[in-house]
């Protein structure tokens, strides 16, 4: 499964870490040897269509309720410093008023390094046509960056690339669309617009170029009806990230589930050229979903972990149960 590319000019000092931890902690290495470094770097979720607010803060306030989901993702098991992600999503639609808020809070792990983030959203919806809204928001938040360096095991103890710890606040700003109705939903976000400078942190010599580069995502989805008891929902996420003039490749995730009696819903996913997977989701009541999924790698690093697994938990509660905006429809997405 894809976390994260680079590149790295011919030229350039390398300093090797040993095990299987330099091949987790490429951009940590990349970063100390003045090298440019150039990633999908954000968090990534095979079960997003269940937290859309983590890459969309216009999706705030569309399930005409106070929502909270929380997941818990471990990619790569069995490898000495995988990823691991933990995010928090807390919105909802405030009064009978259009205006939603929101709440993001996630951390993310690679290594020795992880970033911490706190973005709190502000989304206004239109209505644009029956029981369907364009939602508009901003976001505004930061990131508690760190790279440890020095917890690192260098061929070589006396590198001074290697002495210091890096450690920063982020602060960043992030805008989104979302356009939903009864059987299909749409969106384009860049959650972060800041392209933060992370050779700033150290010392490091003029050559070294690494950024939190900007993520551009767009989503959809649509509702099929199979039988009077069960739908077709298929969905993908299109990931792209680039900065100065350079872009690494679009990343597409295309998931495809079944919903059960309203009750249940059983997926596969997909995410080209890096990973499939399978997935769960199992509403237990009308305030409670849990869900789980699996991944493997379709790539030749699977042959050296254990795949991925993803947890799923989501809490809600309707303070308003006459307000116009809480349809059925609305638990599809």
């Amino acid at each position: 499964m894809k976390r994260s590319t680079f590149h790295r000019p011919a030229s350039g000092p390398k300093h090797p870490v040993r095990g299987a931890f330099l091949r987790l902690a490429a951009v940590v290495v990349v970063l100390c040897s003045g090298m440019a470094v150039f990633a999908q770097q954000d968090y990534q979720f095979t079960q997003f269509q269940f937290n859309k607010l983590a890459l969309n803060p216009a999706y705030a306030g569309s399930r005409g309720m106070f929502s909270s989901t929380a997941v818990y993702r471990h990619q790569w098991t069995g490898f000495e410093g995988a990823p691991r992600t933990m995010s928090l999503a807390l919105h909802s639609p405030v009064g009978r008023q259009r205006l939603s808020i929101g709440a993001l809070l996630f951390n993310d792990r690679l290594g020795v390094s992880q970033q911490t983030g706190l973005f709190v959203s502000t989304a206004y919806r239109l209505p644009t046509g029956e029981a369907e809204h364009l939602s508009v928001a901003l976001q505004a938040g930061f990131i508690g960056y760190r790279n440890g360096l020095t917890d690192l095991n260098p061929r070589d103890p006396d590198d001074q690339l290697l002495q210091q710890d890096l450690s920063d606040i982020l602060p960043n700003v992030g805008f989104g669309l979302y356009w939903h109705g009864e059987r299909h939903f749409a969106g384009v976000s860049m959650p972060r617009v800041v392209q933060n400078d992370l050779t700033k942190l150290g010392d490091f010599d003029d050559e070294a170029t690494a950024f939190l580069y900007r993520h551009l995502y767009a989503m959809g989805g649509y509702v099929f009806d199979l039988a009077p008891n069960l739908k077709l929902r298929p969905t993908a996420l299109f990931k792209w990230v680039g900065g100065d003039g350079i872009a690494a490749p679009i990343d597409v995730d295309v998931n495809l589930s079944i919903l059960l009696v309203d009750r249940l819903w059983l997926g596969a996913a997909y995410r080209l050229n890096a990973a499939a997977g399978l997935m769960a989701e199992y509403r237990i009541n009308d305030q409670l979903m849990a869900g789980y999924a699996y991944d493997f790698s379709t790539t030749d690093l699977g042959n050296q972990h254990g795949g991925s697994h993803e947890i799923m938990l989501r809490y809600e509660l309707n303070f308003n149960k006459d307000a116009w905006i809480t349809p059925r429809y609305i638990r599809h997405f």
